[in-house]
């Protein structure tokens, strides 16, 4: 039960990819509960991926009500609402609101053909690589192969801005979300209307831009008395699941840094201009703090991890999962005991084969002393390489960064923050909470004024549970092995494309 010493308190949610989270504080920043409802991706055909907006409502409601009776706090005591969820994933509707077809989700690849046929028509001076995970391309697909729908489609949503449209009828997104879409005009805060033309997209289907700090509409009565939030109650603009992940981590200001171990790895590094990246090592997308960008990367961390764990592992993986152990934590204490560069073992984490590049992971310098454990340290150690070289433009930007937060699920581990500390070289510092939902609920507190801005709700809300600092001589041992992990990877690059080429035949 919650402390009656207050009686306002501000809800967040996040409608992530595999359901919503949400959460309450009190204005002094202090979380008071949190509750997770999970829903369904479909897979009609490989490489598609699909979810129904109202699992996204649905999960919401059912969150809302169970975390307000939960915690005793009554629907008039929230005093506002804010919002964040996955990006490029595009909710068709028609003009009266109703849902036109099921969700493409950012992950769906189906959209390839579409994301080829754009690269030479409008990607000069791009900000982001050409694939078929931006929005653009998505609704390309559903304009070619759909045609009725496309021409029923009044708005284009993104999840969050669909749950906040049920919520209170408002048809806006932020520049967060927006700015990801492949369709946004970075300089002009807007779509582009060059893009749209090209492209032959009508831009009135795109809902209005606005900061996501801004009160955007309020809790109708039909959502009042779905969720038991007080009809009336603001709701902000609400921002990406990115943006979100780095203001509860306290990623704010330049050079503040994130870094993310799930199924993808990703690092985000906040800038102050919108400065895109001719060689697209990054690409930028907007903050949810105004006159703030990201600077974002991704690098492999969940695939290859679990790969190994259930290929060197499997029976001690599955024994610990029946037992509710944590099935890491033995296996990477043993790793631990290992020195830092497995007695010569290198690992390229490289497990997704990629055409263009001909990517492809390996062991080397494999020996007989080597036991599982040296291979267990030996793929974190890759891993943290391959993050490495993905950080390297985040340096070169502003050397003087010394140190970064670290959330998701490998941030629990002791030796995988011991590792890329020391092979980083900076501080690791692991927020005591780390779901996007609180970056929402911060939001909602800056546009209700229950902060001041987001230095304040920084302030209130962002703890830090750990601190890993680096050693300096481990650092110059990790400078030298990853020399040869680049060089090795470099040597190597021909003998991946000819096996990629005797695979294919």
């Amino acid at each position: 039960m919650h402390s009656l010493q207050y009686e306002e308190y501000i809800l967040g949610a996040d409608i992530g990819t595999t359901g919503c989270k949400t959460v309450i504080l009190d204005t002094g920043g202090k979380i008071i509960g949190s509750e997770s409802e999970y829903y369904q991706t479909s897979r009609p055909k490989p490489d598609w991926a699909e979810q129904n907006p109202e699992d996204w409502y649905r999960a919401f409601k059912k969150t809302v009500k169970h975390v307000l009776i939960k915690h005793g706090v009554r629907g008039n005591e929230i005093v506002s609402v804010g919002i964040d969820g996955m990006m490029n994933s595009p909710t068709f509707i028609n003009r009266f609101g109703k849902l036109l077809r099921s969700s493409i989700i950012w992950m769906d690849q189906r959209s390839i053909p579409q994301a080829r046929s754009i690269k030479e028509k409008i990607y000069e001076g791009r900000s982001q690589p050409v694939s078929a995970v931006p929005m653009l391309t998505k609704i390309l697909w559903v304009k070619e192969n759909q045609p009725k729908i496309w021409n029923r489609t009044y708005k284009v949503l993104s999840p969050k801005d669909y749950v906040r449209f049920r919520l209170t009828g408002s048809l806006v997104s932020d520049v967060s979300d927006a700015s990801a879409t492949s369709l946004f005009d970075a300089k002009k805060l807007n779509w582009s209307s060059e893009i749209c033309e090209a492209l032959d997209i009508d831009v009135d289907k795109l809902p209005e831009v606005v900061p996501s700090v801004k009160i955007v509409g309020h809790i109708s009565s039909k959502a009042s008395k779905e969720t038991g939030i007080a009809e009336g109650t603001p709701v902000v603009a609400g921002c990406s699941d990115g943006a979100a992940d780095c203001l509860t981590a306290g990623v704010a200001e330049p050079p503040d840094c994130l870094i993310r171990f799930g199924t993808t790895g990703a690092l985000f590094m906040v800038i102050d201009r919108f400065t895109p990246d001719p060689s697209l090592r990054y690409f930028v997308v907007g903050h949810c703090i105004s006159n703030r960008w990201l600077a974002h990367q991704i690098f492999p961390f969940g695939l290859p991890h679990s790969w190994f764990h259930y290929t060197f592992y499997e029976q001690e993986m599955r024994n610990a999962s029946k037992k509710g152990e944590d099935p890491y934590s033995a296996i990477e204490e043993k790793a631990e005991r290992i020195s830092p560069g497995s007695d010569g073992l290198i690992f390229h984490p490289y497990l997704m084969s990629d055409a263009s590049t001909h990517m492809r992971g390996g062991f080397f310098g494999i020996a007989l002393q080597h036991k599982r454990e040296h291979f267990a340290r030996a793929v974190l150690e890759g891993i943290a390489f391959s993050l490495k070289e993905s950080f390297a433009p985040f340096f070169e930007i502003d050397p003087s960064i010394k140190s970064v937060k670290l959330i998701g699920g490998g941030s629990k581990s002791r030796l995988v923050r011991q590792i890329v500390c020391n092979v980083l070289g900076v501080r690791g510092l692991v927020p005591l909470f780390q779901d996007a939902s609180l970056g929402a609920a911060m939001l909602g507190g800056i546009g209700s004024n229950v902060f001041r801005d987001h230095r304040e709700a920084v302030e209130r809300c962002v703890k830090i549970r750990d601190i890993t600092r680096p050693s300096s001589a481990i650092q110059r041992k990790y400078g030298r092995l990853f020399a040869a992990f680049a060089k090795l990877y470099q040597d190597m690059a021909e003998n991946y494309e000819l096996l990629s080429n005797i695979l294919e035949k």
